[in-house]
């Protein structure tokens, strides 16, 4: 596409700013107000209508108004976009990062205030610790085939999973194979405890599978990557998608974070903040989402990456230095201190 002209780059501008603002159709009055464009609703409609013709601007319906394309947000990133002060935010953030929190925590409680401070979802993609392992399990009852594993690492790591039966079993069998488990884990590991589990283990046939299932599980969670998200509830507002089983489609999809994890991994090559506007990263249920990324360090090694996931019509002046701050102060925290 041929570059725009000076006028065609502000009324793109300030649409996006507007559209940003209000989340509705932009009209070419409200743009020929606009102290820095000084031209007639007919000249801005004649822009819009080039601009809309070029691929950045689209009409959601058959008003007057107009919105942007992710190709228009994606050259209003690039080249128009002036980053907000971070004054604001980053003292506070930088006060209630508690240094002497384990690696793990702290990287959660860095994506618990990203979230906060953007009022968008968090996600943390958690740095390996080789030298932790499950220093505890909790079995809780749920009903009479649904189980919570809570998974407890050393390093203060908690992880919860649900574990579905096929057959009842008793309160009492649960909290004794509970019991039994955690005085194991004091001087086996987890391997050991699989291969040996009936022998060592005076318990119903219930509890045996319950405790299988559990082992089975923290064995999984030892060897994949972890992750933790924040501020999940902010995937329901209505600016994410159009529809509800949409909406629920990317709900389902950050939690489960199979696919999320793989773009986020994409990011700790890159340098800086990563943006991925709309279909531009590949998944399907993101594709009304934008993301936004940042690798963390410790001592220069890159160990993990942070990220905000919301709608494409979010604040990015704000955001970006956000996740990029963020992702500074984590790296120095961590980096501070012997981990």
């Amino acid at each position: 596409m041929k570059k725009l002209n000076a006028r065609a780059e502000q009324v793109l501008q300030h649409l996006i700013e507007e559209f940003i603002r209000s989340g509705n159709p932009v009209g070419s009055k409200s743009l020929a107000d606009h102290q820095t464009i000084q031209a007639s609703p007919a000249t801005v409609r004649n822009v819009m209508s080039q601009l809309e013709r070029s691929g950045l601007l689209m009409s959601p319906h058959t008003s007057a108004g107009r919105i942007p394309t992710e190709y228009g947000l994606r050259l209003f990133v690039d080249s128009m976009l002036t980053a907000k002060p971070c004054d604001d935010w980053h003292k506070p953030m930088q006060n209630q990062l508690d240094l002497s929190m384990p690696t793990q925590q702290l990287c959660r409680s860095a994506s618990d205030l990203l979230s906060e401070m953007t009022q968008l979802t968090g996600f943390v993609m958690l740095p390996h610790c080789r030298s932790s392992k499950l220093a505890r399990i909790e079995l809780v009852q749920l009903t009479e085939t649904r189980v919570l594993a809570v998974l407890v690492s050393d390093d203060g790591s908690v992880h919860n999973r649900m574990l579905q039966m096929n057959r009842h079993f008793s309160a009492d069998c649960l909290l004794d194979m509970t019991q039994q488990l955690n005085k194991l884990l004091q001087t086996h590991d987890i391997e050991e405890i699989q291969q040996h589990l009936s022998q060592w283990v005076d318990a119903e046939e219930a509890a045996l599978e319950v405790g299988q299932q559990a082992l089975d599980l923290a064995e999984q969670t030892s060897h994949s990557k972890q992750y933790h998200v924040a501020g999940e509830a902010h995937l329901l507002d209505a600016d994410i998608a159009n529809d509800v089983s949409q909406i629920r489609s990317v709900f389902d999809g950050v939690l489960q974070a199979e696919k999320l994890l793989e773009l986020v991994d994409s990011c700790l090559d890159s340098e800086g903040v990563k943006l991925y506007i709309g279909k531009e990263s590949g998944i399907d249920f993101l594709s009304s989402c934008s993301v936004v990324s940042s690798p963390y360090a410790v001592n220069g090694k890159v160990v993990g990456a942070l990220a905000v996931i919301g709608p494409m019509r979010m604040d990015y002046s704000r955001v970006i230095p956000m996740v990029d701050v963020t992702a500074k102060m984590l790296s120095s925290a961590l980096s501070s201190v012997q981990r």
